[in-house]
């Protein structure tokens, strides 16, 4: 590992321990996580997952927005749109959506790998309403080598009126990957 490595690994790291750390803190003021709900809208980006301390892990992001707000969401692109100069119809909506959303803090989702049994969980979410952890997942008696791929399937309550997943694209311990959920793109080597 060159310099250069080892310092965005420990700017990694501390951030990471510097999340954890406002998420405790906030806990104690807003209590547990709660999990996904109907009025909940996400986003799950695709990842790759890497080797740490002998375990698959890969960092789930997830973005947790309020569905309810949708439709202020919707007015506020308008606006914006219109001091702009935008004329209406030129900018998608799907493009933009993301953007303008409110995000929702402190919620937790479970995920089950696409043919699997075991349910795990990520989160909460901060306060910017993304999730970011580094889960080590279940293997569920497989054994996995670079370049496999696995979907995992957001479990969704009732009612809730999209299904959502993630794939992950396992990678070398020493590998890097490219998270996107929008065009699905991964790289690793």
């Amino acid at each position: 590992m060159g310099f250069g490595d080892a310092i965005e690994s420990t700017l990694t790291k501390t951030t990471q321990a510097v999340w954890n750390v406002e998420a405790k803190t906030f806990e104690r003021f807003k209590g547990p996580p709660r999990m996904l709900t109907v009025d909940d809208d996400l986003q799950a980006l695709d990842n790759t997952a890497f080797i740490k301390d002998g375990k698959w892990t890969a960092e789930f992001v997830i973005s947790i927005f309020d569905r309810r707000d949708e439709t202020k969401s919707h007015k506020l692109a308008e606006e914006l749109m219109s001091l702009l100069n935008v004329k209406k119809g030129e900018v998608h909506w799907k493009r933009i959506e993301y953007f303008v959303a409110v995000p929702r803090e402190n919620i937790c989702v479970d995920l089950l790998q696409a043919g699997g049994t075991q349910v795990f969980q990520a989160g909460p979410t901060y306060p910017n309403g993304i999730m970011s952890q580094e889960i080590a997942f279940p293997d569920e008696g497989k054994t996995w080598t670079r370049g496999d791929r696995v979907v995992f399937n957001v479990i969704t309550p009732p009612n809730f009126p999209e299904l959502h997943n993630l794939t992950t694209v396992f990678a070398q311990e020493t590998g890097w990957g490219v998270i996107s959920g929008i065009a699905s793109v991964n790289f690793f080597y």
